[in-house]
């Protein structure tokens, strides 16, 4: 791996720019913020002229230099206005040098997925 395309990566990890997905006029993404402690922020956009009720699934796994691991689930049920952006949850994760944490979000309307994202961050950044 040559130089200029190892920056690009280290770069899009510790920012936390992902590619959430869009779907139908709905968007989910994960939203981070910190380097050693990590405010995790996972939102959803309405982009349709319906209300909608999600529900959301956020999984985050901490894996440790040894190998070792913790992980974390949190779900809720959030009412979506036409239009609106919401903040689902907030979250802080502290993460360590040789540390990898991996995040995962998942938007449900009716049991359908209807938007996702996931990010890596690794805690040498």
């Amino acid at each position: 791996m040559n130089t200029p395309i190892l920056l690009t990566t280290i770069f899009i990890l510790a920012t936390g720019f992902t590619s959430p997905q869009k779907n139908d006029g709905y968007k989910a993404w994960i939203h981070t913020e910190g380097k050693s402690m990590i405010k995790i922020t996972p939102k959803f956009k309405n982009n349709t002229n319906q209300t909608i009720t999600i529900s959301y699934k956020l999984q985050t796994k901490k894996t440790g230099a040894t190998g070792n691991s913790s992980s974390m689930s949190q779900q809720g049920k959030h009412i979506i206005k036409p239009n609106q952006e919401a903040t689902l949850s907030v979250s802080q994760i502290n993460i360590q040098s040789r540390e990898k944490l991996d995040i995962k979000l998942s938007v449900y309307n009716n049991n359908t997925l209807i938007g996702q994202d996931s990010l890596v961050l690794d805690g040498d950044n």
